[in-house]
């Protein structure tokens, strides 16, 4: 009963608002299987909190639903939360990263999100301070947010330079 309370509470300060003019549009859901919901409703509020349009989709939506909400709305990212990790999870996540727009960003966040081999094109959040940096970087103009993507990407498979001698 409690955790019902505090779903509505969440639910209503998230009531659609008219878009602020250059604010993200992030999605939030969960897969199939996955009906955990009030941390998801608590991220919506922290995007919410660095300016980002927060639209919650709701729990246990298959991947070509989540494809056609983020095609038709247009969105910058989606939010999937994941409590419990298996073989079908993964499987979803994949689809729905190959169901959605290239330019939409896939984040993953929750307690099981770590116990998933992430699919190219999904990003971990493990903290919401995770959540707060990407949201921060929706903000950027994409040629500056590219840049700085790939430039982590290449930072983080450089190898050592060989030794002169």
């Amino acid at each position: 009963m409690a955790s019902a309370q505090l779903r509505s509470l969440l639910g209503a300060a998230l009531r659609p608002a008219p878009r602020a003019a250059g604010a993200p549009l992030v999605l939030f859901a969960t897969l199939p299987s996955e009906r955990h919901e009030l941390g998801l409703l608590i991220s919506a509020l922290v995007a919410m909190g660095e300016g980002a349009s927060p639209l919650y989709l709701g729990v246990e939506l298959p991947p070509t639903e989540l494809a056609k909400a983020a095609e038709l709305a247009s969105a910058s990212a989606l939010v999937l939360a994941v409590t419990h990790a298996s073989k079908a999870t993964g499987r979803d996540l994949a689809e729905t990263r190959s169901a959605i727009p290239r330019a939409t960003e896939i984040w993953l966040g929750g307690a099981a999100a770590s116990n998933l081999e992430l699919p190219p094109g999904v990003t971990l959040l493990a903290t919401l301070e995770d959540l707060e940096r990407q949201v921060r970087r929706l903000h950027e103009p994409r040629a500056v947010r590219v840049v700085r993507k790939g430039a982590r990407s290449a930072k983080a498979t450089r190898s050592k330079p060989p030794l002169r001698g």
